[in-house]
């Protein structure tokens, strides 16, 4: 069987724990995986999950479509990562972008799981990708060739607190 991205122990973030940060959020999750069932996504882009929110406890109930069948997730807040809203313009807003060689997780081309991966190349205009260099123990130093991901698709990187 062909793999197609980094071993899982890369540091492998399903995007089900992957939701937009507002303070509607139930209602424009609801909306947003209606729409979705309405239209017809790009190759390799889909709702990785179906969310929803429980309010008098903050913590999130999620459905993970690669588990069919399976148990629901119940996740707390501090456990969601949101997505961005906006795209960066590096003309006007350079701060606003991941610089090179910064680590971060991103989400590896058609899957649906964000994996750390190091800035190789910003975007230079609005409408361009991030090059990314992904984690991959398979190459001698450790990355794999230069990947492109979208804006939407990357993420700053916490580091682990260390016990």
């Amino acid at each position: 069987m062909e793999q197609l991205g980094p071993a899982p122990a890369a540091g492998a973030i399903c995007t089900m724990a992957l939701v937009s940060a507002d303070s509607r959020i139930a209602e424009l999750l609801t909306e947003l995986h209606q729409l979705i069932k309405q239209t017809q996504s790009p190759p390799g882009v889909h709702c990785p999950a179906s969310t929803a929110l429980l309010s008098f406890t903050r913590r999130y109930e999620v459905d993970d479509i690669d588990e069919e069948g399976k148990e629901r997730h119940t996740l707390s807040r501090r456990h969601i990562i949101p997505l961005p809203q906006w795209k960066a313009n590096p003309e006007t807003d350079p701060e606003a972008l991941f610089q090179k060689e910064q680590l971060v997780l991103a989400l590896y081309p058609q899957t649906t799981c964000f994996y750390r991966a190091l800035i190789h190349t910003p975007p230079q205009r609005p409408q361009d990708d991030y090059s990314v260099l992904f984690e991959d123990t398979s190459y001698a130093d450790g990355y794999c060739p230069p990947l492109n991901v979208a804006q939407r698709y990357v993420v700053a990187c916490k580091e682990p607190k260390k016990k």
